[in-house]
């Protein structure tokens, strides 16, 4: 096949399996997902304020809209459809996850740690910096709070492992939350 030599005996460059151009895909899928799904849940608000949960119905609509204004910026292309329709399956299941949770709660979308956030270690404190994606809480000041946590990118019913969190630094953020 003169492709085939060209890109590998010429250009000696070989083949990319399918499996980083799928994680590419679920990657964008998911960021698109996580910023759409805050914008959605925060509305006109800064990130990280403390605000009474908006109606349900006010936050699927804009999400709606935000979904259709990202796909209007996008080729009228077989491709970018797929992409949209997936994006917006996966966008309105997770607000469907979300939405059974927060009615008549108070929420902090991309709520950021505190600056003098440290986590025990056996080396010492860890200083941490980041931000929980959603935290909802049953009134409207952080301090003396119950705080559920919704982290966008797992999302995932899955029970924690420690062993596996360890071994393969995965789902490392659970941790720190708990």
């Amino acid at each position: 096949d003169p492709v085939v030599l060209w890109y590998e005996g010429i250009l000696r460059l070989d083949p990319v399996s399918e499996n980083p151009l799928e994680r590419s895909r679920r990657k964008e899928l998911g960021l698109l997902v996580h910023r759409l799904l805050a914008q959605a849940l925060r509305g006109d608000r800064p990130s990280g304020e403390i605000h009474p949960a908006p109606p349900l119905d006010a936050c699927r609509i804009r999400l709606g809209q935000l979904l259709e204004s990202w796909r209007s910026r996008r080729p009228r292309d077989a491709y970018w459809e797929s992409f949209h329709l997936e994006l917006s399956s996966v966008a309105f299941g997770l607000f469907d996850s979300v939405a059974s949770e927060i009615e008549d709660s108070y929420l902090a979308v991309e709520y950021p740690f505190p600056a003098d956030t440290t986590l025990s270690t056996v080396k010492g404190e860890l200083r941490i910096s980041g931000r929980v994606d959603l935290a909802i809480l049953d009134r409207p000041e952080r301090d003396g709070a119950s705080v559920r946590i919704f982290d966008f990118k797992t999302c995932s019913d899955k029970p924690l492992d420690a062993g596996k969190m360890g071994r393969l630094g995965q789902s490392l953020q659970w941790g720190v939350y708990l």
